[in-house]
């Protein structure tokens, strides 16, 4: 138990840094491609970056978390690291090739250049990356995750942003400054692997024999990722670009949140995986009330500050995109949903697979039903209000699913304290609001909301073992 919450003590810490650099590189995109570009441009620009990401992820065949099992059972361990690889490299391929093939599927209000014709090549990259990142979660070593995700890949796309909205390119300037981006993680990605792995020649039948292995979880990851992309998909037939690039600022924000749980989520799958293995359902049943516990605490801040001053925060990035801030914080709730709650899902997949897969399932059917219907009067708004729908249904499913199958109930008793926290917060942020309603105001009441969260938090809500793991994350 000591050497499982000590390896998600290291993840948390990672997460706390990732969380701080990744603010520091997406805000000042947000502002250069607001300011600069406007909304349209960021509405086709989100939804062709959204397209190639779903397809990315359904292109890596489920080794997002069937190359953990698959490294977790393998003898050779560097042959295992290399089947996965060319298992997505093969099929990102195949899947780059056909959406070139057919650009209106990413760019439903056509493809105009060169440029986004090639630009579903950018598939390839962001699978090896996704797959990278397992491999070396696998051996605990989240650095590269944190060089990657959260200095590279933000900062490589705010400069290239900025520099290519004062030159002829700026029409495609954003999809450039994307495909940089991610070739630079990618680059930070495969320097790491090598570092950790040994490449080996691999065999076609045991490529194949990995595929088939992981269809199931290929499956959960799509169903998982239909809950994510849907309500867009929707959102970019059924209404316009403005209110898609709403939609991607308001996510953009409310990522921040979602980021904390995919930090998690890599160190917490190998943990899971071999509690999993080893039938010890008490110590998995611990771990995820722990977890649950440390997310929701620090989740629940996020959110809160955030949804606070959500209409300065949107009205900063541009005067149009001041109407999302209600979009805002309806996704703001639905990441904590999804990361607080949602994490429930880990052992489910390794233990339970096809029942996740309902779950995910109906969670979609949910989120299609509400979205058909709200998106065309209500737009981006209907489109979050669809997601929170969705990531509701499967927290509550999951969670009691997860529940019965470690045999221990969930232990949301001390969800109290962050919850109290969180109104004391939250009436002292609005009382300086009251009175200071500038800029500088936002600032103090958001100051003054972090303050009393945290300082409740702490002498109330926190006992021994929280307080020492947060004092080991410094």
């Amino acid at each position: 138990m000591i050497s499982t919450t000590s390896t998600i003590v290291s993840g948390a810490r990672n997460t706390a840094l990732a969380f701080i650099l990744r603010l520091g590189g997406r805000l000042p995109f947000l502002l250069i491609a607001g300011w600069l570009y406007g909304v349209s441009p960021m509405g086709r620009f989100a939804y062709a970056t959204w397209a190639a990401e779903l397809v990315g992820v359904l292109a890596t065949v489920g080794l997002r978390h069937g190359l953990t099992a698959h490294l977790t059972a393998a003898l050779d361990k560097n042959r295992a690291a290399c089947e996965g690889l060319a298992l997505g490299l093969v099929a990102a391929l195949f899947s780059a090739l056909v959406l070139m093939k057919h650009p209106g599927l990413m760019f439903p209000y056509g493809a105009r250049s060169i440029g986004e014709r090639l630009f579903p090549l950018i598939i390839i990259a962001l699978v090896a990356s996704d797959i990278l990142l397992v491999s070396l979660a696998y051996t605990h070593n989240l650095k590269p995750q944190i060089t990657a995700r959260a200095l590279v890949e933000p900062w490589v796309l705010t400069i290239f942003a900025l520099g290519f909205a004062y030159t002829r390119y700026k029409a495609d300037g954003l999809l450039i400054a994307y495909v940089l981006s991610q070739l630079a993680a990618t680059a930070v990605f495969v320097q790491a692997f090598r570092a950790s792995f040994k490449p080996v020649m691999v065999s076609v039948a045991d490529v194949f024999r990995l595929m088939m292995n992981s269809l199931t979880l290929w499956a959960a990851d799509a169903v998982e990722l239909g809950q994510r992309r849907v309500d867009v998909l929707i959102l970019g037939q059924l209404a316009t670009p403005h209110a898609v690039g709403l939609y991607y600022t308001a996510f953009q924000v409310a990522t921040l949140v979602q980021k904390m749980r995919l930090s998690v989520e890599p160190i917490m799958a190998p943990v899971m995986a071999k509690l999993t293995q080893d039938q010890d359902k008490k110590a998995a049943a611990i771990q995820l009330d722990q977890v649950r516990f440390w997310l929701f605490s620090i989740q629940l801040g996020i959110v809160l500050a955030l949804a606070t001053q959500a209409h300065v925060i949107m009205g900063l990035i541009g005067p149009s995109f001041a109407e999302g801030a209600i979009v805002m914080i309806l996704m703001l709730v639905a990441e904590l949903l999804w990361g607080s709650f949602g994490i429930a899902e880990i052992p489910l997949l390794y233990a339970t697979p096809h029942r996740n897969l309902l779950i995910g399932f109906a969670a979609i059917v949910l989120e299609t039903s509400v979205a058909l219907v709200l998106v065309p009067r209500y737009g981006a708004m209907g489109a979050a209000i669809a997601l929170i729908s969705a990531f509701a249904l499967a927290a509550i499913w999951k969670t009691l699913a997860t529940a019965k199958l470690l045999g221990a109930k969930p232990h949301f008793q001390r969800f109290i304290w962050p919850l109290i926290a969180g109104a004391l917060g939250l009436l002292v942020s609005l009382s300086v609001s009251h009175f200071v309603n500038d800029l500088s105001g936002a600032i103090l009441s958001l100051l003054c909301f972090i303050g009393f969260y945290a300082g409740t938090l702490w002498f109330l809500g926190y006992n021994a073992e929280d307080k020492q793991l947060f004092r080991r994350l410094t």
